[in-house]
């Protein structure tokens, strides 16, 4: 299965929490995974394959994960279909295995492109934390203005909307490092179901949240919107999240409110998208030597083709017309 987030939203912890409960063949050291981190010291559980692919495929559309898109990503486009029917043997693995579970947040932009890749559709586990809790890590680590960093919240958990259908499974990050029963329970009967060979309980997994769940990594947390956003100008942006995440919490993260909440992009966030540089991402330039060649041979086809000479006077006296 794939665990999808914004990034800083605790993918990692989920995705933790969830290996954790694989069969003990299953959680043989990956030495593909990227090694744990000052930002992550639990380990990010990804794999590399993974995240290479999505950044060559995201940077091929002209993408980056900070600017994520206004709108869905059509992946039927013929400079990405080559790619994607390439990564089929490298992720055969996956694709022919049901006992695993690998993350990458930018999996909100690029999962519809696995349904290729994997030739069917992989369950989500999917986590969604604070705006503000966001938007504080994302400047921390990587110096975004705070405001940018609550679009890049409210877009991904856009995209991730999309995704999502009853089958899966929607978590909070608060209720994960409270350890709350009734979303523990919820995330055990949603790995039963998808994995019966885990043998996973409500016991074992609380268990495992209380081995990864460390306070101390939690470094950033809620804060007042004028502690957060004191800039007048951004208040309309924080305030639009917040109402997001209102709603979603108070249907106790419910995949059809996650749906409704999401379902379109605010006037204030389509503006500080514009302020802060989206329109002006540069995009990728198509390759075209593909089809160029293609009409090169057919043109050569033509040529060779008796029609093309038993016309050849009546172009001779259009040229002579001219």
């Amino acid at each position: 299965m794939f665990v999808l987030g914004c990034h800083r939203s605790g993918t990692s912890l989920l995705t933790g929490i969830i290996s954790d409960a694989l069969p003990k063949k299953s959680k043989a050291e990956n030495d593909d995974q990227l090694a744990a981190q000052v930002d992550n010291p639990g380990g990010f559980f990804e794999s590399r394959q993974l995240v290479s692919l999505n950044e060559s495929l995201l940077s091929q559309l002209g993408i980056d994960w900070q600017y994520p898109p206004l709108h869905a990503i059509h992946w039927q486009r013929s400079e990405i279909l080559p790619k994607l029917h390439a990564a089929r043997q490298d992720f055969s693995a996956l694709a022919l295995g049901h006992i695993w579970v690998d993350k990458d947040p930018r999996l909100c932009l690029t999962y519809p492109a696995f349904q290729h890749i994997l030739l069917k559709r992989t369950p989500i586990a999917a986590i969604v934390r604070h705006p503000f809790e966001v938007a504080c890590s994302l400047q921390t680590r990587d110096i975004i203005p705070l405001a940018k960093g609550l679009i890049i919240w409210l877009l991904y958990n856009q995209h991730l909307s999309r995704l999502l259908t009853s089958e899966d499974v929607l978590v909070s990050y608060e209720s994960l490092v409270n350890n709350d029963e009734t979303t523990i329970c919820e995330l055990s009967e949603f790995l039963a179901m998808q994995i019966p060979e885990s043998g996973c309980t409500l016991q074992s997994l609380k268990a495992n949240l209380s081995q990864r769940a460390h306070p101390e990594w939690r470094r950033n947390h809620e804060a007042p919107l004028q502690t957060l956003l004191p800039e007048i100008e951004w208040a309309d942006i924080a305030k639009v999240c917040l109402k997001r995440y209102e709603e979603i919490r108070a249907s106790g993260f419910n995949i059809a409110q996650f749906q409704s909440s999401f379902y379109n992009t605010p006037d204030p966030i389509l503006r500080g998208c514009g302020v802060f540089g989206w329109q002006t991402i540069e995009t990728a330039p198509q390759d075209l030597s593909g089809k160029l060649e293609a009409a090169n041979s057919e043109l050569l086809a033509l040529k060779k083709s008796s029609s093309w000479k038993l016309t050849a006077p009546l172009r001779w006296l259009a040229d002579r017309i001219k």
